[in-house]
């Protein structure tokens, strides 16, 4: 009986160190693992989007690597790196996850840049528009306040004047006499009363035409106060 259980410890021992020496020199799963959480680490966003995983990925692969320096069954091994594995490929995917919500971030904030842009551009516009507005109704309003002003001058004078509507249109009668009796130069001081007349007329937005009937004189024939006439209105 002592000799059978001997022999079953042999057997068991013997199995063991056949497993240990049949560990190949290179484990492709626990590479290929190795591989993996070597490219997560070395991304910039897997300490923010991916720290849990990363770290289960990592303790994972500790463990298989301790299973082979000790010689574990290849199951082991395979198995620890199969975790480690998945860890790190569930990693990827939540940095690229992490990865999409930044660029999604960074193409609000352009397209929000954009908005902006587009929205200041048309405000400067509608506010030159605006002071352009505003400046064509003050220079409106000053012509309307020159014109208010030039028309009360003209109906001052108007009134100075004291016309009066006719059939042959506005006459004016002026007051002063404009020549001495029997002569045909003006008086001084009439070029002022004729200023004056000439200044209403060109300012008046009546037609431009104007008839002269001066004051026949009394004295003298008929041909020399028609010569009278004549000349006085020239002088006029």
């Amino acid at each position: 009986m002592r000799m059978q259980t001997k022999l079953s410890i042999c057997a068991t021992g013997l199995v063991a160190l056949a497993a240990c020496s049949s560990l190949p020199d290179r484990v492709d799963t626990l590479e290929q693992a190795r591989l993996a959480v070597r490219t997560v680490e070395r991304d910039d966003l897997a300490s923010e989007t991916a720290a849990s995983e990363l770290n289960a990925a990592r303790n994972a692969l500790a463990e298989a690597d301790e299973a082979y320096r000790e010689r574990k069954s290849l199951d082991l091994i395979t198995h620890k790196a199969y975790v480690a594995q998945r860890y790190a490929d569930i990693a990827k995917e939540r940095i690229a996850e992490g990865r999409a919500k930044q660029e999604i971030a960074q193409s609000e904030a352009l397209r929000n840049e954009v908005l902006l842009r587009a929205r200041t551009r048309e405000a400067d516009a509608a506010s030159r528009e605006a002071r352009a507005a505003e400046r064509e109704a003050d220079d409106a309003n000053r012509q309307a306040d020159v014109a208010r002003q030039h028309n009360q001058d003209l109906e001052q004078e108007l009134g100075r004047l004291q016309p009066k509507e006719t059939e042959r249109g506005l006459v004016v009668t002026l007051g002063d006499v404009l020549f001495d009796t029997g002569a045909n130069a003006l008086k001084p001081g009439a070029g002022r009363t004729i200023d004056q007349l000439a200044a209403l007329h060109v300012r008046s937005p009546r037609p431009k035409r104007a008839d002269r009937r001066p004051h026949r004189c009394a004295r003298g024939g008929r041909l020399q106060r028609a010569a009278f006439g004549a000349a006085r209105r020239r002088r006029a």
